[in-house]
């Protein structure tokens, strides 16, 4: 290693960019798209001449060297810069204006190496410091400080409302000229539609009782979003070790009787042997790519960090959690709603700190068994107010089979979208084909496909 120490910051491409505004104030608009703030800048000067260009900028006011003169003289602060000579220096100093851009973005890039630097400073600090109570909350400040490190990378989210109502325009122009679904698509066509895809930052609660089909119905989204769609995602199954979540994937992929699986007889029959080979060689070709934690027992702290680590590695489109009541808390307290609301919020700030859509599956209380209609509620979800607070989608699945053995529409599984922030509630169906793990889309309720040779639907 040489022993040469690197200079986490260029006088050349701050002095570069403030000198570009200065000549020409058509290019702040470009380095301000590109998320450029006065905070980027290490040296002072620069960074005040940074500042006054933007609030010129804001009021209205041309930017030039006498404009951004009587502005920081206004300010008193025209002395801390350099006076007029150190202006008048960018003016000869700058390189091109056509490299404005470029030079921010190396502006940027150093700064968020100098946050990277300060927060390994505070997290070796913080390891060698014995005033934590234990490990977790070690870890939980580990993660804060990492957490605030990360934002610094991001642009700037902070909008005028002409700048929002660009991106706005923007958007539906782009939209326009790409019509469809934009964002994860379940793989369910009228439950999509209905959704209109999951959208980064987003956190889904996909309820049900037990035995309604919840981790079927993630497991058979993840599928398609991962083969179809190309996309990346991590699924936390803090109940169900890997080995039985792929088994069930393959069951669903390759149409398989999930009980030949278990009992290793899928080997003994031509025809699933064949069947199991090709699901097996579709699942491990799929394009995006699908990485699995089956640790029991995990703080919400250590599962927000696991999920950061691996999107360093991979940058994750979605992240699955089954189920969200075995996710423990770290509050200190017998507060069960408290407790429940800590995680929520986790994962909620999961999935706007990654920009990817959070699944949380949920269980739901046994108070929809004792109403005549035993189709869940929001109300009926566990600690229900902080989950109907964070989440942006609710969705229940219910199967009138398991209550009613009579049932007119065996087979169906009720997609009942009980909220969502962008979108008309409403039930959608899906057939059930619980010997392969597997549901398929249902255009309306009581149809149904026709039935493989030897297939069931329990």
């Amino acid at each position: 290693m040489s022993g040469f120490q690197r200079q986490l910051w260029s006088s050349e491409a701050e002095q570069s960019v403030v000198g570009a505004l200065l000549l020409d104030e058509q290019a702040f608009d470009d380095v301000q798209a590109v998320g450029l703030l006065g905070e980027h800048f290490y040296d002072a000067r620069n960074r005040e001449i940074y500042s006054a260009c933007a609030a010129l900028a804001e009021a209205r006011t041309p930017i030039d060297v006498v404009t951004v003169v009587e502005y920081l003289g206004g300010m008193r602060l025209l002395d801390a810069v350099g006076g007029a000579v150190y202006l008048n220096h960018l003016l000869e100093y700058i390189p091109s204006v056509d490299n404005a851009v470029a030079y921010a973005r190396l502006v940027m890039e150093f700064s968020v190496e100098r946050a990277y630097l300060h927060a390994a400073q505070q997290m070796m600090q913080c390891l060698l410091d014995d005033g934590y109570a234990d490990h977790q909350s070690r870890l939980a400040q580990l993660q804060q400080i990492l957490t605030v490190t990360e934002r610094h990378e991001r642009q700037n989210s902070v909008l005028s409302l002409p700048q929002a109502l660009k991106a706005m325009v923007d958007h539906i122009d782009q939209v326009a000229n790409n019509p469809g679904i934009h964002g994860l698509l379940t793989g369910f066509q009228h439950v999509d539609y209905r959704l209109g895809g999951g959208q980064p930052g987003e956190f889904h609660i996909w309820a049900g009782r037990p035995a309604m089909g919840k981790t079927a119905y993630a497991l058979n989204a993840a599928r398609h979003m991962a083969g179809v769609q190309k996309k990346n995602g991590m699924v936390f199954s803090l109940e169900m070790p890997t080995r039985q979540l792929v088994q069930r994937m393959t069951a669903a992929e390759g149409k398989v009787k999930l009980g030949l699986l278990k009992s290793g007889k899928v080997l003994t029959i031509d025809e699933q042997t064949s069947r199991f080979g090709a699901a097996v060689t579709t699942l491990a070709k799929s394009a995006g790519q699908l990485f699995f934690d089956d640790q029991a027992s995990l703080p919400i702290t250590e599962l927000v960090a696991r999920a950061k680590r691996q999107h360093r590695k991979t940058p994750l489109d979605f992240v699955i959690v089954d189920h969200i009541g075995l996710v423990e808390s770290t509050l200190k307290t017998d507060n069960e709603t408290l407790r429940v609301g800590q995680v929520s919020r986790a994962l909620k700030k999961l999935a706007k700190d990654l920009g990817c859509v959070v699944i949380g599956l949920s269980q739901v209380n046994r108070d929809c068994e004792k109403r005549a209609n035993k189709r869940p509620m929001m109300s009926d979800l566990r600690m229900s107010g902080s989950l109907e607070q964070d989440a942006d989608v609710i969705q229940f699945l219910y199967r009138d089979e398991y209550y009613n053995e009579n049932t007119q529409y065996p087979g169906q599984v009720e997609v009942i979208s009980a909220k969502l922030r962008d979108g008309e509630p409403g039930t959608d169906y899906l057939v059930w084909m619980g010997s392969y793990n597997r549901m398929e889309g249902m255009d309306k309720p009581g149809m149904r496909q026709e039935r493989e040779e030897g297939e069931d639907f329990v």
